[in-house]
């Protein structure tokens, strides 16, 4: 759990059971900036951030081929703040909690449900989007995630910047 950068094959390997605790940035990858992830399956997995999805927290030049959810997901809203930052743009997703120039290829599986809790965040994003989060700069995925899964919603959104909140279920 972490900061990444480079290329990560999952061999089409599965990651089961992954369970991160409340942190800024939340998912298999804190923050993939540059990071190029294929061949993966994620499933079972509980993340909780201020920008928090089961691939990446947040992903910034994020890459990705071949990359699937499965098994009972849950994304929660967690504010977070230290002495030095308050996270003010804040975002859950399916695949990424905060999204910025990225393409995202990628299915969400027929087995699997994933329930976003937006557990009342406050954020000043300007587009929400289920499946990638807040979407920062380039407000769509330039690749293809395909839902053939459930993805659930809880939770209230309290806008402060908020001018779309896309409710996308099937590809983007």
């Amino acid at each position: 759990h972490g900061s990444f950068k480079g290329i990560f094959d999952g061999g089409n390997h599965t990651i089961s059971n992954l369970n991160v605790p409340a942190a800024w940035r939340s998912g298999f990858f804190a923050y993939a900036g540059g990071v190029k992830v294929n061949n993966l399956t994620i499933e079972n997995a509980t993340v909780s951030g201020a920008q928090a999805g089961v691939l990446a927290g947040a992903g910034e030049g994020l890459s990705t081929d071949n990359v699937k959810i499965a098994g009972d997901n849950f994304v929660t809203y967690t504010p977070y703040s230290s002495a030095e930052y308050t996270e003010t743009y804040g975002g859950i997703g399916v695949f990424t909690g905060m999204f910025a120039s990225s393409t995202v290829n990628g299915e969400i599986l027929p087995s699997a449900t994933v329930t976003l809790n937006y557990n009342d965040i406050v954020t000043n994003a300007s587009y929400l989007n289920k499946l990638i989060g807040y979407t920062a700069g380039n407000y769509s995925n330039n690749g293809t995630i395909t839902n053939s899964g459930s993805v659930e919603s809880v939770g209230e959104i309290n806008s402060q910047g908020v001018r779309k909140v896309r409710q996308q279920t099937g590809s983007t």
